[in-house]
């Protein structure tokens, strides 16, 4: 254990590798594969409904599991789209365009961590203008207009802690 292993096609770090299993190990092979400009990285299994952050001591460092959350994302109308970017950071709330058709303006949501047009990572739904009432926690489920959802002090800890130029996959 500890060795680094070769193949014709890849190197293993097995010490880097060992400690993940099942979604966890698909999570860090999809990191592993790419760069980010941060010592951060973010996975999102949007079919499983989990979010990881993977962080790094030094740019050549192996990736280590920092955080492991349930999430909600898109449901099959308005999907959370499958990218592989850099973040370009954090955005402050700004108010849905007034309808009192849309379902959005019945809620507020905190917290914005930018990942693709239009979709963010965000703390569950509040009633709209509260902080204390939510209006829907539930995580683990497709039920957003394509946003990732995480409870509300994960939100907090994306929105500070990820910076312009980290790396964001998701996909199913």
């Amino acid at each position: 254990a500890g060795e680094n292993l070769s193949s014709s096609k890849e190197n293993w770090n097995v010490s880097a590798t060992v400690a993940f299993t099942g979604l966890q190990l698909q999570a860090y092979k999809k990191i592993a594969a790419t760069y980010s400009k941060t010592n951060y990285a973010i996975a999102i299994n949007l079919s499983q409904h989990y979010l990881w952050v993977f962080e790094r001591k030094t740019k050549n460092s192996p990736w280590t599991l920092r955080n492991e959350w349930r999430c909600s994302n898109g449901k099959s109308l308005t999907p959370t789209p499958a990218v592989n970017l850099l973040l370009s950071g954090a955005k402050r709330y700004k108010n849905p365009t007034y309808n009192p058709d849309n379902e959005l303006y019945k809620s507020s949501f905190y917290y914005m961590t930018y990942i693709a047009k239009g979709k963010y990572i965000h703390t569950p739904l509040y009633q709209r203008g509260s902080t204390t009432r939510y209006r829907d926690k539930r995580m683990g489920m497709s039920i957003s207009n394509g946003c990732v959802r995480v409870k509300t002090p994960y939100a907090i800890w994306v929105y500070k802690n990820i910076k312009k130029g980290t790396r964001c996959i998701t996909y199913y």
